[in-house]
């Protein structure tokens, strides 16, 4: 768990949560997610990719009950294990996030992946997509805005 700085923009500082063993399903219910740049799924069930959710913070002080943002780890079995947020990399005074982990394979040339390497993978800030409709959809991000893979074999980077 970590803060999130402002996240979404709103005024309000957010928090964010690793569910580490968290699956994609084969069909994700877009009546409770929406996909905010590509889908994840690809129609076939992803173990174990991990993921962060982020919680939007209220005026009041109480965060809402329900994620407002999930990011799905890139590979199956290679879990999203660390989170740390409330930094603002980029200067547009949304908090970004830092996740990792340890497991994730750095692709290789000829499509050999070196095991193990870890990732750091950076996260924007960006603003809640409200539904037209007043519904609460989880806004998913499926790709990080920049990975930086571990240099070796079992370097495991990401652990905070």
């Amino acid at each position: 768990m970590s803060r999130a700085g402002d996240f979404d923009g709103d005024g309000n500082l957010d928090f964010a949560v690793v569910a580490i063993y968290e699956d994609i399903p084969a069909t994700i219910n877009t009546n409770q997610f929406r996909f905010v740049d590509e889908p994840c799924d690809n129609g076939e069930w992803q173990n174990n990719r991990g993921a962060v959710f982020i919680f939007r913070g209220k005026s009041d002080g109480i965060p809402d009950s329900q994620p407002s943002f999930g990011y799905y780890g890139p590979q199956i079995n290679q879990y999203v294990a660390t989170v740390a947020g409330g930094f603002d990399f980029n200067g547009d005074a949304l908090g970004d996030l830092v996740l990792g982990s340890l497991w994730i394979n750095r692709p290789g040339a000829n499509t050999t992946a070196v095991a193990n390497t870890g990732a750091a993978m950076f996260v924007r800030g960006r603003p809640y997509v409200a539904e037209s409709d007043g519904s609460h959809k989880i806004n998913v991000i499926c790709q990080a805005d920049k990975i930086i893979y571990g240099s070796a074999e079992n370097d495991f980077l990401g652990r905070s």
